[in-house]
């Protein structure tokens, strides 16, 4: 990026010699490219009445990247991190803006719901999942009264990532989550009567 100044010299057979020179500008224009979230919902979970919006970009839910600024540092969003969310649609908006002030930005829907009901509220107070945030593994731990099906991993756009079956599980089960990509992941628990989701954070 800048200006490059270009110096030219003609001579001739005689030894007359001729100089010119000009300048090249080099400039950015092109704005970074944001890779955006598909629309998706979450659970406040037990006990919350509200969820709080996490950096859409840290953990990698939402990516940018540009042309001449590597990596983008310059990132915006609305609602901002840590802003506690009440039941509702709610639109996501982010912005990346490189080093020479191109800014794009890009959304989705992100839709907030508490449904656990009865059934489901036992299911959360019986089972757990450490470490969150994991970097290789995540172990499944539930209490003895609590019998488990399955447990089907999603990435943040509803892709089926991993299904494992937890019908033999005794009172823990751990899971290589290793070669999975940094971001957040939807754990979804099923025991013969619920049906529970929590939230993964992959570093």
């Amino acid at each position: 990026m800048g200006e490059t100044v270009i110096e030219f010299t003609a001579t001739d057979s005689n030894g007359n010699t001729a100089v010119c020179t000009f300048t090249i500008t080099v400039i950015d224009n092109e704005a970074p490219q944001i890779d955006c979230p598909a629309d998706f919902t979450v659970d406040t979970g037990v006990g919350n009445t509200q969820y709080e919006v996490p950096d859409f970009f840290a953990t990698g839910v939402a990516t940018a990247n540009d042309n001449c600024t590597d990596p983008v540092t310059i990132y915006t969003q609305n609602p901002a991190e840590g802003e506690l969310l009440d039941d509702g649609v709610y639109e996501v908006i982010l912005t990346a803006e490189d080093e020479y002030g191109n800014i794009s930005d890009c959304s989705f829907n992100l839709t907030v719901e508490s449904v656990l009901g009865v059934s489901e509220n036992l299911l959360e107070n019986a089972v757990r999942i450490f470490p969150n945030p994991a970097k290789t593994e995540v172990t499944i731990a539930k209490s003895s009264d609590i019998s488990l099906e399955s447990a089907t991993v999603f990435d943040i756009t509803g892709r089926v990532i991993m299904t494992v079956n937890l019908k033999a599980m005794n009172q823990e089960k751990t899971i290589d989550i290793s070669k999975f990509q940094s971001g957040i992941y939807l754990i979804k628990l099923e025991s013969a009567n619920a049906t529970l989701t929590k939230q993964l954070l992959k570093k």
